[in-house]
């Protein structure tokens, strides 16, 4: 994730430095992750991991600056059922909106 909060403040800055408004930006980050029952070791979040797991990934990319986050589940759900029951409990999660615990989770700040 320090990666990810890194890149999104070099090109904001970048953006800047070439005249350009660092607001106008969007960033959008996008996951295709196996979702798991049991807890993956952090370092496979967000490739593969829990939906609390994959979820807190992406309110802490939120917390670095993201303004979108992208789950494709098609590569997990084995049928349109369990996809749907994904997309509903990854609705939850995130819309619950815990970036602040997310974001001190991956050691984030706001704006990276």
């Amino acid at each position: 994730m320090t990666q990810l909060a890194y890149a999104i403040g070099q090109i904001r800055e970048i953006a800047g430095a070439a005249g350009r408004d660092p607001d106008a930006l969007r960033t959008v980050v996008r996951v295709n992750p196996v979702v798991t029952a049991e807890a993956a070791p952090s370092d496979a979040v967000p490739h593969r991991g829990t939906v609390v797991q994959v979820s807190d990934y992406l309110l802490a990319a939120h917390a670095a600056g993201a303004d979108e986050v992208l789950v494709d589940l098609q590569q997990t759900a084995r049928n349109a059922e369990e996809l749907t029951d994904l997309a509903h409990r990854f609705h939850e999660r995130l819309s619950k909106g815990q970036g602040s615990q997310a974001a001190r989770l991956y050691g984030l700040s706001p704006s990276g």
